[in-house]
């Protein structure tokens, strides 16, 4: 699937996103999923709505890790705005 020139060319402006993609795509090639972390929350929602545009996906789980304390986390399914 190909993606409009402003969300490649943000893949391309980033040499760890770019990676990350080009792992993805071989990934995808094997058949096989993926789960990667991303600390930055923007960029999380970022990356699904790339992902998805990307790899022709109409649906990827986001979970969120909330820390509340050093000992304490607390893990949640964070809806993706379309």
């Amino acid at each position: 699937m190909e993606m409009s020139g402003n969300n490649q060319s943000f893949i391309d402006a980033f040499d760890r996103l770019h990676a990350c993609f080009e792992i993805m795509h071989r990934i995808k090639a094997k058949g096989e999923r993926v789960l990667v972390f991303i600390d930055h929350r923007k960029i999380q929602f970022r990356f699904v709505k790339l992902a998805r545009q990307k790899f022709g996906l109409e649906h990827i789980d986001h979970i969120t890790v909330i820390h509340l304390s050093k000992n304490d986390r607390l893990l949640y399914p964070d809806p993706v705005p379309p």
